[in-house]
């Protein structure tokens, strides 16, 4: 699997739309400007800030003058491949708790296989969050339940469909008493983890807020059913230092 990922990663040079959007919050840094800083983002504070994080590490080698994108797509590539290493283990660790091991391991050498999980590789972020909702899973299972809530927690910050796994966790734990204790657990981690973000800027996490619940369907049935067959577009990077504009719609389409 890992060789696989890691001649895909050399050997490629593709990149997904997404990357060019990460690319702009790095260059935004540049300048320092950060979000939840000096703009709203559509994403949870921790996704944009890794983002950022990744893009700093990638200037430390001088770019490519044909390609400038090639040594920050590259460090994104290597990084969604642990994760998702991390969550082909995931799934071997979740299916050999429910069957033997042989049935484990084809179960995890058909998810390392996927299609999907390769081709996101090339330019989205969605190795995280799925390691994040692996691992909070996971946890819970092994009844390793304030783990669990952290990672859940963690995961919630970077993209939201992590937090569904809080109360798939807390039905399972026998004890009311302690199912609580790992809602708690869950919500007391955001809360930490978040504070920076509403000190710096109240504001813009109120617009995240906003944006999250206001924002239409897409890429989906509900999408379908309301007629929407465009992507999940909102204003640009440039219009978002004003959190007053969450509640425009896009110029698009």
């Amino acid at each position: 699997f890992l060789g696989f990922r890691l001649l895909l990663s050399l050997g490629l040079s593709s990149v997904g739309p997404d990357i060019f959007d990460y690319m702009r919050w790095g260059a935004l840094s540049d300048s320092g400007y950060y979000p939840f800083v000096n703009y709203w983002s559509e994403y949870p504070p921790l996704f944009g800030w890794s983002a950022i994080l990744l893009y700093r590490l990638s200037t430390l080698v001088p770019a490519l003058p044909e390609n400038a994108q090639f040594w920050y797509a590259l460090l994104l590539r290597l990084t969604m491949t642990a994760f998702d290493a991390g969550s082909v283990m995931l799934v071997y660790g979740l299916a050999l708790r429910l069957s033997s091991r042989a049935r484990a391991t084809r179960t995890m050498a058909l998810f390392a296989a996927g299609f999907v999980l390769t081709y996101a590789v090339f330019g989205w972020y969605d190795a995280v969050p799925l390691f994040f909702l692996l691992c909070a899973l996971y946890l819970g299972v092994r009844d390793r339940y304030t783990s669990s809530a952290v990672m859940a927690a963690i995961g919630f910050l970077i993209k939201l469909i992590p937090i569904f796994m809080v109360p798939v966790i807390a039905r399972r734990i026998p004890r009311l008493r302690q199912a609580v204790l790992y809602v708690i657990t869950a919500v007391v981690t955001m809360a930490i983890v978040a504070l920076p973000f509403v000190i710096s800027g109240p504001q813009y996490m109120l617009a995240f807020v906003r944006g999250t619940l206001n924002r239409p369907a897409w890429n989906s049935l509900w999408a379908v059913l309301d007629k929407g067959f465009t992507f999940g577009t909102v204003v640009p990077i440039q219009e978002r230092f004003s959190a007053e504009s969450v509640g425009v719609a896009p110029a698009s389409s």
